[in-house]
């Protein structure tokens, strides 16, 4: 039998005595509790309930980005934004042969292109490829899905050498707080008192 389980020995000593009588030390009685105790704070239940007690005291999540920049390697990137900020996607191209990144299909209307350039080999580091940018503003909160594909603009019924994919939440604003709406101009209906 384990010795936690044995009765405790009897100690003479007033010390001991003194120590048990103020319930600083444990009777031999009470031992055996002390193992459930642990199992027990082994086996309580955690939950999404305790682990938000928990975490109470911690931060707020940091707000959306107000400007993103894509690139090349950010095909199929979903993204967060609040409204106003900007996403800029630059795309290397070769615009010689004849291909350019076009936009080719929006869904949502959180997104607005707000303009088209191309840096060209004056504008570029030596030996580099042409990039075109493309530049959104976030002009209401909502969702958007944007896709650009890199083709021939007179080859229409060839299908696109690249496509190019992004997603984009706009959230109203940093810190939560949604905009409110213009005033209206218009002249407010008859009240009883102006009949």
């Amino acid at each position: 039998m384990p010795p936690w389980f044995s009765p405790a020995r009897p100690d003479p000593s007033p010390r001991s005595a003194t120590l048990r009588s103020a319930r600083l030390l444990p009777s031999s009685a009470a031992l055996w509790l002390i193992p459930l105790g642990i199992a027990a704070l082994l086996l309580a239940p955690s939950g999404p309930g305790l682990a938000k007690k928990a975490h109470q005291g911690k931060k707020p999540k940091p707000a959306p980005p107000r400007n993103v920049t894509l690139s090349d390697d950010d095909d199929d990137k979903s993204l967060q934004l609040i409204v106003g900020g900007t996403v800029t996607v630059s795309l290397s191209a070769q615009l010689g042969t004849g291909y350019g990144w076009a936009v080719g299909s929006q869904e949502g209307k959180a997104l607005t292109l707000i303009r088209e350039e191309t840096l060209h080999a004056a504008e570029i580091p030596a030996g580099g490829a042409e990039r075109q940018r493309f530049i959104y503003k976030a002009s209401r909160p909502g969702r958007a899905a944007v896709t650009l594909q890199y083709a021939r603009p007179w080859e229409k019924d060839t299908p696109p050498s690249k496509i190019f994919r992004f997603s984009a939440e706009i959230k109203a604003s940093s810190n939560g707080a949604k905009t409110l709406p213009k005033k209206s101009s218009a002249p407010q209906s008859e009240t009883k008192e102006n009949k």
